[in-house]
């Protein structure tokens, strides 16, 4: 990871780390930078989580005044959702289940911090809230479907570039020419 990788990633990617989208809070979390190392972009990364931290806890207040929040935007009230490419620590997938999880010998294999998971402490300042969390799962295709996808794209560019260098009569100039030739004057 190095800073030009992260300035292209924003520049395609919304930069902000904390937004709010239909009433809803989303927080983005450089996972690869909360090792706590205290490389330059670990440390950037611990201070947005610390203001963000702030953030959220002003807007559940909703108190304003002289003290720290007065200059604090409120945000909707609901629990953040944590949006992060690496997963948060666990011993093993000893209590995952459904379509996605490891089969079942593989499921009590215990996984490497910092390799597998994100280390513990790295993975407890993510934590929202003490008692709660839920989780969502975004399925990948299969990867059949991605190269039958592939397939068919890469057929109709075919089929598209020999209609427009004229080596394949345009199925549309075909049926236009049937029409002319037996169109009644």
């Amino acid at each position: 990871m190095s800073t030009y990788k992260i300035k292209r990633f924003e520049k395609v990617f919304n930069p902000k780390r904390l937004f709010s989208w239909k009433g809803m809070n989303f927080v983005m979390v450089n996972s690869v930078a909360l090792e706590g190392d205290g490389c330059h972009i670990c440390s950037k990364a611990e201070a947005e989580l610390l203001e963000i931290s702030h953030q959220l806890n002003c807007s559940r207040e909703q108190e304003r005044g002289s003290g720290p929040c007065r200059d604090v935007p409120l945000l909707p009230a609901s629990a953040p959702v944590l949006l992060q490419h690496f997963p948060l620590y666990r011993r093993s997938d000893a209590n995952c289940s459904g379509e996605d999880a490891a089969p079942l010998e593989e499921r009590g294999i215990p996984f490497k911090e910092r390799y597998d998971v994100l280390s513990r402490e790295a993975s407890q300042q993510g934590s929202m809230t003490p008692t709660e969390y839920a989780l969502a799962k975004c399925y990948l295709p299969h990867e059949a479907t991605v190269l039958a996808t592939y397939c068919v794209a890469a057929g109709l560019l075919a089929v598209l570039l020999l209609v427009h260098s004229r080596l394949l009569p345009s199925p549309f100039l075909l049926g236009w020419n049937l029409l002319r030739k037996f169109k009644t004057t």
